[in-house]
């Protein structure tokens, strides 16, 4: 039994030391893409453009996999796999990746066509003028072939993690920016300025749907082409996504919030905050991430064995890991957060004027990162015994906060200034 235990945590280990070690050089990775889109465009329009381009496609694909199907799927086919019950859990997998493609392009269309209606919700445009407009609407067009390309990879990454097979994921996520880079670069250099990185963007996700698409075709999972919605295992699928997709929906608004008050702020603050924000992620990411979903098929096995001990010694071990590797990196970054800065991007387009500035809000940012950290593994838990009405509840209750607290704050800083 001791030693059936301490094989099933040495799994765990090598899955998390895959996915530390993968997040780690894929987050490295996208660093260099900021600090090289800030050394040739600055601190601008152009950057600005750029980075609310990923606002909608982002929502889109976190909304439909990167929350909501992803934790749902996985309870319901990993329990098919553990009961030997293979022919429902393909014939499932395969109704939700078509249900997902189907959608995902039927939102994609939508967004190729609205995009100029729907970006003004979301992103004030009054002190850009019409050429910030006109660049972010055509930059996010390009970016909704990446949002397609990416929910397919998030059904792709669900089953592979059903079998606990991370290394495709890895490799992925690392290909995925360094083709992002790559390409990116590349075209810019052709004449085709920040829409080269747009491109670069769509191709790295391409690249990484194949990645994770091969494994898939040539392990024993059978696709098959229907769209049974009255399968057992497709209703408990939706029964669980439901509740999902509310609660992610709002973390999305949560962000969507945040860029809105961001950009009536003043110009540029969307770029400074951008760049603040992928600097906070990278323990969030690297740690607290990795170890949530390494654990996460371990949890569900655990809860559908019903060895509820064990499933609360995963949930106990993981919060505990989270919080002892996430809260020295969070005072670390804060103590080094000028000098990091100013090793990172002081080059190029970019100041020292801007050094200060990005550094004084990624002190506020890195406040949070112990919090999103020990709240991956918190939600990965509620969705392992698929409770999915807490998490909801928790969203709305920071939808809420965060939206007084980013008015007042915004108002106080138009009367100071």
């Amino acid at each position: 039994m001791a030693e059936k235990k301490r094989a099933k945590n040495d799994g765990l280990m090598r899955a998390a030391g895959i996915l530390v070690v993968a997040n780690f050089m894929s987050s490295i990775l996208g660093y260099v893409k900021n600090i090289l889109i800030t050394s040739l465009f600055g601190m601008g329009m152009q950057t600005d453009a750029y980075y609310a381009a990923f606002t909608i496609p982002d929502a889109i694909y976190t909304i439909l996999v990167g929350g909501g199907i992803s934790s749902a799927f996985i309870p319901v086919f990993s329990g098919y796999l553990t009961r030997g019950e293979k022919k429902d859990a393909y014939r499932m997998a395969s109704t939700v990746l078509n249900l997902v493609a189907i959608v995902v392009m039927i939102f994609c269309v939508i967004g190729e066509i609205f995009a100029p209606q729907l970006l003004p919700v979301i992103v004030d445009f009054s002190d850009g003028g019409t050429a910030f407009f006109n660049l972010t609407v055509k930059l996010t067009r390009i970016m909704f072939f990446q949002c397609f390309f990416m929910c397919l990879i998030g059904i792709c990454v669900g089953i592979l993690q059903s079998y606990k097979k991370f290394t495709p994921s890895a490799l992925g996520s690392i290909s995925y920016n360094l083709i992002m880079i790559v390409v990116g670069f590349m075209l810019y250099k052709a004449g085709l300025g920040i829409a080269g990185f747009s491109i670069g963007v769509v191709t790295g996700a391409l690249v990484d749907l194949i990645i994770q698409a091969t494994p898939v075709i040539r392990s024993e999972f059978e696709y098959k082409p229907v769209l049974d919605i009255k399968h057992p295992g497709v209703m408990k699928f939706l029964k669980l996504f439901w509740p999902m997709l509310l609660g992610v929906s709002v973390s999305q608004l949560n962000l969507i919030v945040n860029k809105y008050f961001g950009t009536t702020v003043g110009k540029n603050t969307l770029s400074y905050m951008q760049n603040a924000q992928s600097i906070m992620q990278l323990p969030i990411n690297i740690l607290g991430y990795s170890i949530a979903v390494s654990i996460f098929p371990t949890m569900v096995d655990h809860f559908s064995r019903g060895e509820i001990q064990h499933y609360k010694d995963d949930v106990s071990s993981g919060i505990r890991n989270v919080v002892f590797l996430t809260l020295p990196a969070s005072f670390g970054i804060i103590a080094v957060s000028r000098s990091l800065i100013r090793a990172l991007y002081l080059q190029g387009r970019f100041s020292a004027g801007n050094v200060e500035i990005l550094s004084e809000l990624l002190v506020f940012y890195c406040i949070g990162i112990v919090g999103y950290s020990v709240r991956q593994v918190v939600c990965q838990g509620f969705y392992s015994i698929q409770e999915t009405k807490i998490p909801v509840r928790i969203n709305i209750f920071i939808l809420c906060l965060n939206m007084v607290l980013s008015y007042l704050f915004v108002r106080s800083e138009e009367h100071t200034s």
